[in-house]
């Protein structure tokens, strides 16, 4: 790393000591600010199958717990070569940020899911009894699939990972297969033996459905302001990635890669399955925090302080479009 002297706002970001506070506390602020807006304005994002059941200031709560909750499980990755404890701070802020999207429970637990299924697959590389994290890892890929297909789309990245450390044998094929077919044999097992619950086994296969149609869409508005920030910082952490040597660690360089995989994998299926682009989006926030972390953690210069200025006061603008949209 750089390091330049300066009292720059990106230093006193990357290295202050109440940097976490001030992100969580903003980002309270804005989620109460999101549910003050709902109550004032209606939601104008994706409904939540448990808006049907609880009070929108319970599920905006819950969902507020979920995030800090996948903050924490994204600070135990050990990625960047650097004083980053205020990553998960940094997460939780993005998705408060976005303010039509506060009142989905649904999306909260599934970036949950997402983060604990990208921990069990990056601990699949050569080891002893690496069968049994394959296995784990398909189990939960399949599992989460039959809940929010949409994890279907990530199957190519769990292969490619796989490929990447050097774990794709036949032993580990047969055990990815067997974690695939266990959720899939319970959930026959449960239908067979109650039919009443048949279904649990129809309703992810209809949906699955929607999943098989391809067609280009510009996603929702209040999505797609976003979505442009976001294609600039993941491309220049991606550049900076290519011909820096930090993190040096192969591993650590590999989990990386899966990250900057899988947004920009996902980001460009956002544009083929528009239903989805809100999902998507939010599965990619925690990498985007990620290459954030990464970017102004690696050098302080004047030029990448100013990017910090600009990066910080978008964040401001893109709260000020949802704030637009929900009063227009």
């Amino acid at each position: 790393m750089i390091y330049n002297n300066g009292n720059s706002l990106q230093r006193q970001f990357v290295i202050g000591r109440y940097t976490l506070t001030l992100l969580l506390g903003g980002a309270a602020l804005l989620w109460l600010a999101g549910v003050m807006g709902e109550i004032a304005f209606g939601s104008v994002g994706p409904h939540s199958f448990w808006s049907g059941f609880l009070p929108l200031w319970i599920e905006e709560a819950l969902a507020f717990g979920v995030y800090v909750a996948a903050a924490l499980l994204l600070n135990s990755f050990v990625i960047i070569e650097g004083r980053t404890p205020w990553l998960g701070g940094l997460f939780v802020w993005l998705t408060a940020c976005c303010l039509t999207l506060h009142g989905n429970l649904t999306l909260a637990l599934s970036v949950l899911v997402l983060l604990l299924l990208v921990a069990v697959l990056t601990a699949c590389h050569p080891r002893e009894n690496v069968q049994r994290w394959v296995y784990a890892t398909f189990a939960l890929f399949a599992t989460a699939a039959l809940w929010v297909p949409q994890f279907v789309c990530l199957l190519p990245l769990c292969l490619l990972f796989m490929s990447m450390t050097g774990v794709m044998n036949v032993r580990n094929v047969f055990a990815a297969l067997l974690g695939l077919l266990t959720p899939l044999w319970m959930l026959f097992a449960v239908i067979v033996i109650v039919p009443e619950l048949s279904f649990l086994g129809q309703a992810p296969a209809d949906r699955l459905d929607g999943l098989l149609l391809f067609s280009f869409a510009v996603p929702r508005p209040d999505i797609l302001l976003p979505m442009a920030i976001e294609a600039v910082v993941t491309l220049w952490a991606a550049a900076l990635f290519s011909r820096c040597p930090s993190p040096a660690k192969p591993l650590m360089r590999r989990v990386l890669s899966l990250f900057i995989y899988m947004n920009i994998y996902l980001w460009l299926l956002s544009w083929l399955l528009s239903d989805c682009a809100s999902v998507f989006f939010v599965w990619r926030l925690p990498g985007v925090a990620l290459f954030v972390a990464y970017i102004f953690s690696l050098r302080f210069t004047k030029l990448y302080n100013i990017c910090f200025w600009i990066l910080a006061l978008m964040s401001i603008v893109v709260v000020l479009f949802n704030v637009w949209l929900w009063i227009f």
